[in-house]
């Protein structure tokens, strides 16, 4: 809880442990996580893979994970979430998916805020195998220039950005419906 944070009531140690104890008794399939990562805590954000890969193995369906800090990397474990339907991230860096990585077949809505990416190619490698797609919100995400948006299911596209986002294309996209575009200096 963000919050809980700006508080100065929490200690991530603390809360790690707590998570930790609860998943760990936890059966069943998780459907929806949300994490906030304090700047204070990322330094400590080893548990982050942790984490993911605890998630991966539960079903997790909705994910949404935001971090203060730039940067901040996120597990490859995230690639094995293959039962996404939703996922948010903001502020990390992603890097490539392991070998074999076939997307996230169940995925619908893509949401990508402050996220750097660590090849160029990666982004529309990424988003060229989530064959459900239907919603797509990037926002001043790094390494997607001269990328082709290629997603024939998506209905909603929103892009906020800087010159990174200029020289992006389209492609299929005969099922939009919506497009938002707002882009400056």
């Amino acid at each position: 809880d963000c919050e809980f944070f700006f508080n100065g009531k929490a200690n991530w140690q603390e809360c790690c442990n707590i998570i930790s104890s609860i998943l760990l008794y936890h059966n069943g399939p998780i459907h929806e996580f949300n994490l906030f990562i304090p700047l204070e805590a990322y330094e400590k954000c080893k548990y982050l893979g942790q984490l993911l890969s605890f998630l991966s193995r539960n079903e997790v369906r909705r994910l949404k994970m935001f971090s203060e800090g730039f940067d901040l990397p996120i597990s490859s474990h995230i690639f094995r979430c293959s039962e996404l339907v939703h996922l948010e991230l903001e502020l990390f860096t992603l890097y490539s998916p392991p070998t074999g990585f076939n997307g996230f077949p169940k995925l619908r809505h893509l949401s990508l805020r402050y996220i750097e990416f660590s090849k160029e190619d990666m982004f529309p490698a990424l988003i060229a195998k989530c064959c459900r797609l239907v919603t797509l919100s990037l926002s001043y995400c790094r390494g997607i220039s001269h990328s082709v948006i290629d997603v024939p299911t998506l209905e909603t596209l929103k892009i906020v950005g800087d010159s990174e986002c200029e020289s992006i294309a389209f492609g299929d996209l005969y099922n939009l419906k919506s497009i938002s575009l707002c882009l400056s200096n």
